[in-house]
């Protein structure tokens, strides 16, 4: 398991040198070229394990503050205005977080009301932010559900964060990323964006219909999205992608060396935006490093 990581570096990195030294006696060029492939399939596999490593480095931190970080996130909830009429509040039904809240544009939304059963205008600035379930509360019902904060659901949660943390440093904080777990049918949120996009998200589907993530997963392929509003099959979702201000969205598939899809990996950037080369290459190493962590049976 993971305890073994140390190891396999030694041991990839021991073979990537016998590949090299392969290719370098090697005077037949495309067997040159083969050994040399080798060297960088090997060097490839200990950046993931090295990535591993990294990451299984802040499970104690996760375990540690996972109560405070709770403590600390955005308010969440639903969105409250007024009755004109009777003067008695109303939830819009839109689910969303302080920081999603403040980027709501100011132009009229239309909310049905359950007062006097009339369709209301009102601004961003009429409504409240009403928090559903305080931050705190939440740590006390993942524990009535016997889901203990510094357990083993905290840790594969801190693990993933850390490879979200990596690839966000590696675009000198330009994009957001997330981590989501396929159940065979649909994708769910684990980690990455704000609780009110994984409310919005939550059993997003897998499919040859779907788009971005449940389109990479259904294909077993990247799907790079330079420009939402210029791809047709985002038209539906546009309204979400302006919420949460983001206008590329690169999905990637997580499979497993079996070529089993156990969820898919997303980043996205506020502005338009084509994958480079290392881009992909970043994508691809933090994928095969999450597929270890989501199936460790990979790791033997």
């Amino acid at each position: 398991m993971l305890l073994k990581l140390s190891d396999r570096i030694s041991e990839c990195l021991d073979r990537a040198a016998d590949a090299r030294d392969r290719a370098n006696a090697a005077t037949d060029p495309s067997i040159k070229s083969d050994f040399l492939s080798m060297e960088l399939h090997w060097l490839r596999l200990v950046e993931s394990y090295r990535f591993v490593e990294q990451a299984d480095q802040f499970l104690a931190d996760g375990r540690v503050t996972r109560i405070a970080l709770n403590e600390k996130l955005p308010k969440t909830g639903v969105l409250v205005v007024t009755c004109p009429a009777t003067g008695k509040d109303f939830s819009t039904g839109i689910l969303t977080d302080e920081v999603s809240f403040a980027r709501l544009s100011q132009e009229l939304i239309h909310s049905d009301c359950p007062h006097c059963h009339i369709d209301h205008s009102w601004r961003t600035k009429d409504a409240t932010l009403v928090a559903d379930v305080p931050p705190g509360a939440r740590v006390e019902r993942a524990r009535a559900e016997g889901v203990e904060p510094g357990g083993r659901a905290a840790a594969f949660r801190a693990s993933l964060h850390a490879l979200v943390r990596t690839a966000i440093e590696n675009t000198k904080g330009e994009a957001r990323a997330a981590f989501y777990i396929s159940d065979g049918a649909a994708l769910h949120h684990v980690v990455g964006m704000p609780e009110a996009y994984a409310r919005y998200v939550d059993g997003f589907a897998i499919g040859p219909q779907s788009l971005a993530c449940g389109l990479a997963a259904a294909r077993g392929e990247p799907i790079i999205t330079r420009d939402v509003t210029e791809e047709p099959l985002w038209k539906p979702w546009l309204w979400l992608a302006q919420q949460f201000d983001y206008r590329a969205c690169w999905s990637f598939p997580v499979e497993t060396p079996a070529r089993k899809i156990v969820g898919t990996f997303a980043m996205y950037y506020r502005d338009p935006r084509e994958a480079t080369p290392r881009d992909l290459d970043l994508a691809a190493t933090i994928t095969r490093t999450a597929a270890i962590m989501i199936s460790p049976q990979t790791v033997q």
